[in-house]
């Protein structure tokens, strides 16, 4: 039979046993729990400046008009009649009175240079000078039952257009030589053969090189500048590519190139230079600019522009995540998996990689580092990610095998992604915004060569994928 004595001493010693056993219980638990590992994640900095200057493109605008406002002012500004008194007529001190009666001007452009063409019948009242005897009256074109001869002129002038938009002209007359082989055209006194046909094609000739300057104001008239300025407007305007993104041209000034005529009609080649860009976001305001000097020939330099495509945060973790789940880490005995990984904008064109783990560890891991592009991959990697300091202390302290197992190398190699879907869609929403109607007279058309990843910029709110565009555009103006 037990004493009280032995049965408190059992009681102690089934005490002591279970409490041991206890110990050993969570002891055995303690090493079979995983270690929790949530480190600080880093501060985010402030974003750096984006680069602001743009790439030069050149525009060819081919500008078409023909020369019907040309003759319209020239046909009513020189009178279809004009009478002449007291003109000298070639080498001949004799002073002659003359009638002219112009038909139509005609024009023709060849190259550069514009040729004027008219026919002006002619009336004369001279006199002959006879050796030793009075001088002999002469008429030519008086009688009214004979038709008046004739005299066919030729003018050219060289077409420039200066820096204030106007045509500038250089007009000398080439030629002023009978209408036809036919004696009606010719002035001619028969009775003592006396042929002043040559003379006085001489006097039209110097009376009209007297006019050119007029025609050249006249030519001058032309208002270019108005014509211009309604394309100027137009190309100045963002053009609508998607929602919330928009092809801004950013037209800075215009150079001739060329000008060329053929027939009734002249192109002149005109280059713009601008600075294009995709704007995302709302229309973007702009400030109107008035209508630069025409400047000397540009270099044609093709259509250039730097696209900046937008990549959320979000669809890169969703990708890394689909790509890297499960993936796993050992060293020391231990293990390690990837549950996702989420990246986000830290600033400073960095980003912070937060990479969720499972296992004998379970928490996070942060790494820190700045996208770059890979060229021959074609993908966008971050090559210098390191894991933080806040969380390589907390691997120091507890889980330094995590350290030693090279997961951050590997995660170096493994963390890219893909861009050609961006590219794909800048480009096809370039073409459209390249060729598209800007009004009902005004239409670009373009090309684009080639589409290049310039480089990568982190922002603390999206990753910007720069794209360089190169190719050809051009803007063609209808007639209203």
């Amino acid at each position: 039979m037990n004493t009280p004595t032995q049965r408190a001493r059992l009681g102690l010693i089934v005490l002591a046993l279970a409490g041991w056993a206890g110990w050993l219980v969570w002891a055995w638990q303690g090493r079979q729990q995983p270690l929790a590992l949530q480190p600080e994640p880093p501060e985010p900095v402030a974003d750096l400046p984006l680069q602001s200057e743009l790439p030069e493109s050149v525009m060819d605008v081919p500008i078409h008009f023909d020369l019907d406002l040309l003759l319209e002012r020239v046909e009513a500004h020189v009178p279809t009649t004009s009478i002449q008194e007291n003109l000298t007529i070639g080498d001949s001190d004799t002073e002659t009175d003359m009638a002219f009666t112009r038909g139509p001007f005609s024009a023709s452009f060849l190259d550069d240079t514009v040729e004027l063409d008219v026919t002006v019948a002619y009336a004369l009242r001279s006199s002959y000078d006879l050796p030793l005897l009075p001088d002999m009256p002469l008429s030519c074109g008086t009688d009214p039952n004979k038709p008046a001869p004739r005299m066919h002129v030729r003018l050219r002038s060289p077409v420039e257009i200066s820096p204030t938009w106007t045509l500038v002209t250089r007009t000398e007359v080439l030629s002023a030589e009978p209408a036809s082989p036919a004696e009606s055209d010719r002035c001619e006194v028969s009775l003592f053969g006396v042929d002043i046909t040559e003379r006085v094609g001489s006097g039209i000739r110097d009376f009209l090189m007297e006019h050119t300057t007029s025609i050249d104001s006249l030519v001058a008239e032309v208002d270019l500048a108005s014509e211009v300025e309604r394309w100027w407007d137009e190309i100045a305007r963002p053009v609508r590519l998607d929602d919330d993104l928009w092809l801004q041209l950013s037209p800075e000034s215009v150079a001739q190139a060329s000008i060329r005529g053929l027939g009734d009609s002249v192109d002149v080649l005109a280059r713009v230079v601008a600075r294009p860009s995709i704007v995302f976001g709302a229309r973007p305001d702009v400030t109107p600019r008035p209508l630069p000097a025409l400047g000397s020939a540009a270099a044609d330099r093709g259509f250039r522009a730097t696209v900046q495509v937008r990549a959320d945060y979000e669809d890169i973790s969703e990708y890394l995540t689909r790509e890297l789940r499960d993936e796993s880490f050992r060293g020391a005995g231990h293990e390690i998996r990837i549950a996702y990984i989420s990246m986000a904008g830290l600033g400073g064109n960095q980003v912070v990689l937060e990479v969720g783990v499972r296992g004998d560890v379970v928490g996070t891991l942060y790494l820190v580092g700045t996208p770059v592009f890979d060229e021959v991959e074609g993908f966008v990697r971050v090559p210098d990610a390191s894991i933080t300091v806040s969380t390589s202390d907390l691997l120091v302290a507890g889980a330094s095998w995590i350290v030693d197992s090279g997961v951050e190398s590997l995660l170096r190699d493994r963390i890219r992604w893909p861009v050609e879907g961006g590219i794909a869609w800048a480009r096809e929403r370039l073409e459209q915004g390249l060729n598209a109607d800007l009004t009902d007279r005004v239409r670009l058309e373009g090309d684009i060569s080639s589409l290049d990843v310039l480089d990568v910029v982190a922002r603390s709110s999206e990753l910007l994928v720069r794209l360089g565009v190169t190719g050809s555009i051009a803007l063609f103006v209808g007639e209203d």
